[in-house]
């Protein structure tokens, strides 16, 4: 992942992240469904130009949607940090991988 993908995608996550707390706070005063209906998960797909997000907005769970030409699609978890120590750990990991692998 270049670094301007890994900001594209760090921006997405965000935005996500944010549409995901709206949305928590709008759906918690919703009222309940009845004890017989099952319960509805709630996604929201996010496409970019680089990447294709799914997010499950009640827990806020992530994936990226992952192609090849030799294989079927996929949808893989995406990890969430969730601190600024995690967040700086990241972003030093990456800026050096980038310097060993230039494009």
């Amino acid at each position: 992942m270049s670094k301007g993908t890994g900001l594209v995608a760090l921006a997405a996550l965000i935005g996500i992240a944010a549409a995901a707390l709206a949305r928590v706070s709008t759906t918690a005063q919703a009222p309940a469904a009845a004890p017989n209906e099952p319960q509805r998960e709630h996604f929201q797909v996010v496409a970019g130009l680089e990447a294709c997000l799914l997010c499950e907005t009640t827990t806020g769970k992530t994936w990226v949607l992952q192609t090849t030409r030799h294989s079927l699609p996929v949808w893989l978890p995406v990890k969430r940090i969730d601190n600024e120590q995690e967040a700086m750990k990241w972003l030093l990991y990456e800026r050096e991988r980038n310097k060993e692998n230039p494009k």
